[in-house]
């Protein structure tokens, strides 16, 4: 009968404010970066509200070898007991340096609404650098060519130029 009664009861989730380091090395595919971190959320039956990159700088002290890092912040749902599975698959976490995780009950309505907007602006902000790093691909590709275009064209019009003097000089 105990068994039945603990199946029924709703489990309680509470509002979470998580700061996670990931390497640098690591969260240079942000895509891969964001799926990790997921994955780790869903181990712990947490439910992401958002998830978004904070920040990148330099550490004041190296942490397992790494100067650099990336912060990601997360607000999440979470039962109270599957906090200590989350920090716990965070240190086996080869990508993760280090996690803060809160409980966030200073976040109101308005707080979390616009760290959603902050989450589509992060979206903008790979969707730009994702386009900038094809642009530079094909700029690389096609700078070869119109580099031999205009030798061929400056030898072109420098053999012009000797004939148009030796005609003036005639």
């Amino acid at each position: 009968m105990n068994a039945e009664a603990t199946a029924q009861t709703p489990v309680v989730k509470h509002l979470y404010e998580g700061l996670f380091l990931l390497a640098q090395g690591a969260a240079s595919d942000l895509n891969m970066a964001t799926e990790h971190l997921n994955q780790i959320f869903e181990r712990s039956q947490c439910e992401v509200v958002v998830l978004r990159k904070w920040d990148e700088r330099r550490l004041a002290y190296s942490i397992k070898g790494q100067k650099r890092g990336v912060y990601f912040l997360a607000y999440f749902n979470a039962p109270p007991r599957q906090i200590a599975n989350l920090e716990r698959d965070v240190n086996l976490s080869e990508h993760l340096l280090r996690c803060m995780i809160l409980r966030a009950e200073h976040i109101g309505e308005v707080e979390l609404e616009m760290a959603k907007r902050g989450e589509r602006t992060w979206e903008l902000e790979q969707k730009l650098k994702d386009q900038a790093a094809a642009e530079s691909s094909e700029a690389a590709k096609s700078s070869d060519a119109p580099d031999a275009q205009k030798a061929a064209e400056a030898a072109a019009s420098g053999s012009d130029d000797d004939q148009g003097q030796t005609k003036d000089e005639n």
